[in-house]
């Protein structure tokens, strides 16, 4: 139950934002690769734990150098001996430019993760043990990020680099002891140009 109601909440905070996007700018295709770590920032970086990560985004306000925006995304993660992690989620951003091209940005978003254990689960019937099969749980996530970036050319809209460090919290972990698990993803990543909307 949670997870449908989750899913059709999910799906009208979509058709809201795209309602109000403006129709005269475009919207980018946003592809990030990131390792994670189950920590708060500021720890190790090394192992690396991979993870891949997709989405776009909607400006919001009324003119085109407007810095405000709402993200969509679509990720997941492999974090040894731990978890594998699927995300959807949106964020609300803020992207002033610093220094011509250069541009910095902080992202403080929402949304779901299920969660698999990286390991595996044993139950025992008719005098032995036999391995369960493992779906995963669903949980909340809640996000910040702050990056930086550069714009390859000098339009608003233009295809783009960035760096970005991201920490989330993922809920209820193991309600007994650890109820919020903090984890920091490291990004680098490229945005693209990729569906152009027609001016009215």
């Amino acid at each position: 139950m949670f997870v449908k109601n989750f899913y059709t909440a999910f799906i009208v905070l979509c058709l809201f934002f795209e309602s109000n996007a403006q129709n005269n700018t475009g919207r980018p295709l946003t592809i990030s690769m990131f390792t994670v770590a189950t920590q708060l920032p500021g720890g190790k970086v090394l192992p690396i734990h991979p993870g891949l990560e997709a989405g776009t985004e909607f400006r919001l306000g009324k003119s085109d150098g407007s810095k405000w925006f709402q993200s969509l995304k679509l990720g997941g993660y492999h974090h040894r001996l731990s978890q594998t992690a699927i995300m959807i989620y949106s964020e609300t951003g803020l992207r002033p430019v610093i220094y011509r091209r250069l541009y910095g940005e902080a992202r403080l978003g929402a949304g779901y993760l299920h969660a698999i254990p990286d390991l595996q689960i044993f139950e025992l019937a008719d005098d032995s043990y036999r391995k369960k099969t493992n779906l995963g749980r669903p949980q909340f996530m809640a996000s910040l990020a702050l990056g930086l970036g550069w714009r390859l050319k000098p339009q608003t809209d233009s295809p783009r680099v960035f760096v970005a460090m991201q920490c989330f919290f993922q809920m209820p972990f193991i309600r007994s002891y650890v109820p919020v698990l903090p984890n920091t993803a490291l990004h680098a990543g490229v945005s693209l140009p990729f569906i152009k909307s027609n001016k009215s």
